[in-house]
């Protein structure tokens, strides 16, 4: 999809005395199914590196809690209604914007922090820098993200790769297997169950423009699966395996959904959760019938694997 122009929504505190509210503004957003924003830096400020200086400093240079957050889409209708809705919730607790860039600025712009990730089974990389691979039986998988969450930079995008790799082998993918992906963002884990040979696949966003990245990244990889808007599928079946790298606070209210949709004996795949999150995500989908089977961690995330029982 041709997109000439990406937009930008803006929220900026009014008050240095308001700090909380950088917060609310967060839990909000992700209340609204909106996680994938970017806290920036305020404009104009003098800034120069200083081996002296601590993490700390850095972050108030850059306008500490009151650096403003931004969400970037190519649909500017969904920015004016989330912007509509934020300024019913806030009122003049801050300042919102939208402003246009040109795409080909803005891709151009996150081009060179984006690099080949190799795990023991897959390697992930972008179009501009497709890697030659030593071992032949590597998977590739090319991600270009276009407006969607998702490159396999993301320690738990790895961790899930790493918990497919282990779990799901060739020799344990039967005829009948099916794989979920919720929150499928740019489509990294739907394209690594169809290169590992899942017969069926399917994918979820609630986002447009990852369902837009997702279909152009499994036409890029000649995979053939559903992806579909929302944040379930709209079709009653039950899937062998489902995978769900979301935010640990969207876990907890979509828990009891994710579990239905698990077959009897399946696995289930929850990640974005934080090492000291992890206790109390395993009690709560240990409630509802699945057994832990292994938790995997790195950099300070994990990724849970469970078993309905």
């Amino acid at each position: 999809m041709n997109n000439e122009k990406t937009f930008e929504l803006k929220f900026t505190l009014t008050s240095e005395d308001d700090c909380h509210i950088k917060s609310l503004l967060k839990d909000y957003l992700i209340g609204l199914g909106e996680e994938s924003f970017v806290e920036g830096a305020l404009d104009d400020l003098d800034f120069s590196f200083d081996y002296e200086k601590t993490g700390y400093d850095y972050f108030k240079e850059l306008g500490g809690d009151r650096a403003p957050l931004m969400i970037y889409k190519y649909d500017r209708g969904y920015l004016e209604q989330l912007k509509d809705q934020a300024k019913a919730r806030f009122g003049d607790q801050i300042e919102i914007s939208i402003s246009s860039i040109d795409t080909v600025v803005w891709q151009e712009g996150w081009k060179d922090s984006f690099k080949p990730i190799v795990t023991d089974t897959f390697c992930i990389f972008p179009p501009w820098d497709k890697p030659s691979f030593d071992n032949t039986e590597t998977i590739g998988i090319e991600i270009d993200p276009g407006m969607a969450f998702g490159t396999g930079q993301h320690a738990t995008t790895q961790l899930c790769l790493e918990a497919m790799s282990e779990f799901l082998s060739g020799t344990k993918i039967g005829q009948s297997s099916n794989f979920l992906d919720v929150g499928s963002g740019s489509g990294v884990l739907a394209i690594g169950a169809a290169k590992l040979g899942f017969p069926t696949v399917d994918a979820t966003d609630i986002d447009p423009d990852s369902v837009i990245a997702c279909s152009n990244n499994r036409a890029a990889n000649d995979c053939t699966f559903n992806v579909e808007l929302g944040t379930f599928p709209t079709q009653g079946e039950k899937w062998s395996v489902v995978t769900a790298n979301i935010l640990a606070v969207v876990l907890k209210k979509i828990a009891s959904g994710l579990v239905d949709l698990v077959a009897e004996g399946g696995l289930l795949f929850i990640s974005g959760i934080l090492v000291s999150e992890s206790e109390e995500m395993v009690s709560i989908f240990e409630s509802l019938a699945m057994k832990k089977v292994k938790l995997l961690n790195k950099d300070e995330w994990v990724c849970i694997v469970l078993r309905k029982t």
